[in-house]
């Protein structure tokens, strides 16, 4: 079974998941990283150029979002 699909047309990684259903992320190589681990936990997300559009809130919203995803996990 193919766990990850990407979608080019929409810049979109999908992850397909046994027990917790499908998780969906949007990625932009040139702004954001998100490193995924095989299990399709995120263990870390690096904001690079993105940082030129977002505000500090912004930025502190997706580094919660990667912290309660890791801990679910944890």
């Amino acid at each position: 079974m193919k766990k990850w699909t990407y979608f080019r047309d929409r810049d979109e990684l999908r992850y397909a998941g046994s027990n917790n259903g499908e998780v969906v992320i949007i990625i932009d190589l040139d702004d954001i990283e998100i490193y995924i681990n095989e299990n399709g936990e995120i263990n870390e997300i690096a904001i690079y150029n993105a940082s030129k559009y977002l505000d500090e809130n912004e930025i502190k919203q997706i580094a919660d979002i990667a912290l309660v995803k890791k801990e679910k996990h944890l």
